[in-house]
């Protein structure tokens, strides 16, 4: 029998005892036993779970529905969500979701997220010794992890979406993924919805249906008073990060064997980022580095999506499939800036630019443009498709990646071996420094600069080969 079992079947058992003398002949007496069973609670059941499968005993809380008062996690218990998680209402019963370091959260199934509503905070801050994990049961109880096996997090913010009304009237737009009414959007570009730093979500992501995804963290209208830096999201079974629409800027970001995109942005987001590592799996499941947008219907869409990114490493993998291992796809109308960013090794192209007229433009009066990057992919770029749009004169991406008037510094490379020491920069091109104090000074083009200066070192999985 298992422990668990065990647990459940035992009980306390009380002999209650009746006695009666028939007669003063005869002595009999006659005793009932009576089983109590006690049955275990939820929490103990999983707590029984885990010491049977780890031998060490653990003090978990199972956590579910909506918080509406402020709350701490701390390292001495495990969290286990169940069903999806809200911290605050929209916009109503302000809460602050605290989360110490070390801190461990779990979820079983797809149907396990985390949602931080409109208004509400996270505040998420481990260390680099003491990360704070979300992960799924399976990786807790030491058994067969994998991509999806429980949801996610969601992060909702007031910040500006060009999908949001331009009539006055409140936005408030559906999150892919989550519950009715789990909504962003807003007119606050500046809103603050807490801080991320050293957190690592593994093993999540959950298809609702095609189209309708919940990624490892989902940033819907976020805003630039958020902070995030030193994140990862590793085995996600959709995109790693997708922002829609929003203005949160992201420092020291990791991600890792992810499914489809790793990063992916829609509806006019326009933060910053720098140190970026992405490394899809190497023979699984992958599709872009970065897939971008900026509406699928109306590309030129106001506010344009128009991120500035610095210090970025895209390792491809070998993955052939209907979605193969890419660079960089620009579509739907995004604009872009490009500083120090090296993209390596994918089986498709390093960089695609969509060949719709908006995208196209784009192209020819610098609202994308690149410094001082490095692309070496056996297809370094592809073309935007006249068979899909015949009527736009396509620009041709291997020229103006180092003849265009906006940009410069750029080269192509032969292979992976020419720029990248596993994770670390050996290609040794002049760096340009974007404007803006979010940036950090660098002296080095790619994410991580070399093993003397890993800031994924003793926090960050999965970059061991």
């Amino acid at each position: 029998m298992e422990l668990k079992d065990l647990f459940k079947l035992s009980a306390i058992t009380l002999a209650l005892t009746m006695t009666a003398a028939c007669d003063s002949d005869d002595d009999k007496v006659t005793e009932e036993v009576v089983e109590v069973v006690v049955e275990l609670t939820a929490e103990e059941e999983l707590e029984a779970e885990y010491l049977e499968a780890t031998g060490e005993t653990a003090d978990i809380e199972i956590i579910s529905g909506t918080i509406t008062s402020d709350m701490t996690l701390t390292a001495d218990k495990i969290y286990a969500l169940s069903g999806p998680v809200a911290v605050g209402n929209d916009n109503e019963d302000s809460t602050i979701l605290s989360i110490d370091p070390g801190v461990t959260i779990f979820g079983e199934t797809g149907n396990d997220y985390l949602v931080i509503s409109r208004g509400s905070q996270i505040e998420a801050e481990g260390t680099a010794t003491d990360p704070i994990t979300m992960t799924s049961k399976a990786d807790v109880l030491g058994e067969t992890v994998g991509a999806g096996q429980w949801g996610g997090l969601v992060i909702l913010g007031n910040a500006s979406s060009n999908k949001c009304p331009d009539d006055g009237t409140t936005c408030s737009l559906q999150v892919e993924g989550a519950f009715d009414g789990a909504v962003f959007g807003g007119t606050d570009d500046e809103d603050n919805s807490g801080t991320l730093n050293y957190l690592v979500i593994k093993y999540a992501g959950y298809e609702i249906e095609s189209g309708n995804e919940l990624n490892g963290i989902t940033f819907g209208g976020v805003g630039s008073g958020t902070e995030v830096d030193y994140v990862q999201v590793h085995a996600n079974a959709d995109d790693g990060v997708e922002f829609f629409g929003g203005t949160v800027d992201v420092k020291h970001l990791v991600l890792t064997e992810n499914q489809d995109d790793s990063v992916d942005w829609d509806n006019g987001y326009r933060g910053n980022m720098q140190f970026v590592l992405i490394k899809q799996h190497a023979t699984e499941d992958a599709n872009r580095g970065i897939e971008a947008d900026n509406d699928g219907s109306t590309p030129e869409l106001e506010p344009f999506s128009n991120p500035t990114i610095s210090n970025m490493t895209i390792i491809g993998g070998s993955f052939d499939g209907d979605d193969d291992s890419e660079g960089i796809y620009l579509r739907e109308g995004t604009k872009g800036s490009f500083y120090n960013v090296i993209v390596t090794n994918a089986l498709g192209e390093c960089l695609e630019v969509e060949g719709n007229s908006v995208s196209q433009g784009h192209l020819e009066d610098g609202e994308i443009n690149f410094h001082s990057s490095v692309i070496a992919c056996e297809e370094n770029f592809k073309n935007g498709s006249t068979d899909d749009f015949p009527s736009v004169t396509m620009t041709d991406l291997s020229t103006w990646w180092t003849a265009s008037a906006t940009n410069s510094g750029n080269s192509t490379a032969d292979d992976m071996a020419a720029v990248l020491n596993g994770i670390f920069t050996i290609d040794t091109t002049a760096v340009t420094q974007p404007t803006g104090t979010f940036f950090d000074t660098v002296d080095f083009i790619g994410a991580v600069k070399d093993s003397a200066n890993d800031w994924t070192a003793g926090w960050a999985v999965g970059l061991e080969d």
